[in-house]
């Protein structure tokens, strides 16, 4: 929302950048690469729908200014 695109076209742009990597693993489908832990960190969550912690991939409020630049 605040870089005015989807989660979706986020996401791409932030594989395109070398910011993340997709991964195999359902439950942790994005990791930070090396450049990207600049800006990201792995959080734990609760996953929707049951009771199971999960990790998911948080980028910090710079990155909008990294990948709008």
């Amino acid at each position: 929302e605040v870089v005015g695109m989807s989660a979706r076209a986020v996401n791409h742009l932030l594989l395109n950048s070398g910011l993340q990597y997709r991964t195999d693993d359902r439950k942790i489908p994005y990791r930070p690469t090396d450049e990207g832990k600049r800006w990201g960190r792995m959080v734990p969550a609760l996953a929707k729908g049951c009771n199971q912690t999960v990790f998911q991939l948080r980028w910090l409020p710079q990155i909008v200014q990294v990948i709008s630049g």
